[in-house]
């Protein structure tokens, strides 16, 4: 079985003559067969925070909150896996 996990970022819908309104939108795909290894990962990764972090968190990454090591050791692991990663890009998103 494929499965396929997306992650939007930038401003959906929202008014754009509000000033710090970003007008980009970028979506990414994570796409594997099988997701054991995955969330194997993500818990391995997690271990590796401080604990105040964790407990707040528990196994949950976020790529905006983390810092470069923990990114770093997340995405090395993933290169380590049979993965695929796609995005779209929408640069001045218009509604």
């Amino acid at each position: 079985m494929t499965y396929i996990y997306f992650d939007e970022s930038g401003c959906l819908g929202v008014d754009f003559s509000k000033p710090g309104t970003k007008k980009h939108l970028l979506i990414t795909f994570l796409i594997i067969n099988e997701c054991r290894p995955v969330i194997s990962l993500v818990k391995k990764v997690s271990r590796t925070l401080p604990k105040t972090i964790r407990k707040k968190r528990g196994s949950e990454l976020h790529a905006h909150h983390e810092k470069h090591i923990t990114k770093k050791r997340f995405l090395n692991g993933l290169a380590g896996k049979d993965t695929r990663i796609a995005t779209m890009n929408k640069c001045n998103v218009n509604y």
